[in-house]
């Protein structure tokens, strides 16, 4: 069986992008609800999608730019083959300065979404509220 060299993972991360694979992402966002529990801070999750369409060179250079414009602290995941999602320490305003340093910077397509984590909420319900969030334009 051939593999998609556009998307494929080790688990741990993406083989192209080298950003976090779903599996470690998912777990990771566990981690950090937990931590927010604890602390009270608040966890953002920005979405990040490029067209269906887009070529490696455009998933390679989304990447790039996302990673460049995150800091240590936070995460960045390929959920999709054009869908890249982050986890942010902070609030939505720290998710909106970062959706705009990104739309500053890249020279490509994107449409986005922020959610903050609400208390007691389940990384599923987090994730399932970002699938529901409506469209940011940058």
């Amino acid at each position: 069986m051939k593999m998609d060299p556009q998307f494929s993972h080790d688990g741990m991360s993406d083989r192209l992008t080298h950003c976090a694979a779903p599996p470690l992402f998912y777990s990771h966002l566990d981690r950090m609800i937990s931590g927010s529990m604890r602390s009270g801070a608040p966890l953002t999750l920005a979405s990040i999608s490029i067209p269906i369409f887009s070529s490696l060179d455009q998933i390679l250079a989304s990447a790039h730019v996302i990673n460049q414009m995150m800091r240590k602290e936070d995460l960045c995941g390929r959920i999709g083959k054009f869908q890249f999602v982050v986890i942010l320490s902070g609030s939505l305003t720290s998710g909106e300065k970062f959706l705009e340093r990104i739309g500053n910077s890249a020279l490509f397509e994107f449409s986005s979404e922020l959610v903050e984590w609400a208390p007691e909420e389940t990384s599923l319900q987090l994730l399932y509220r970002l699938d529901l969030a409506t469209e940011i334009t940058i």
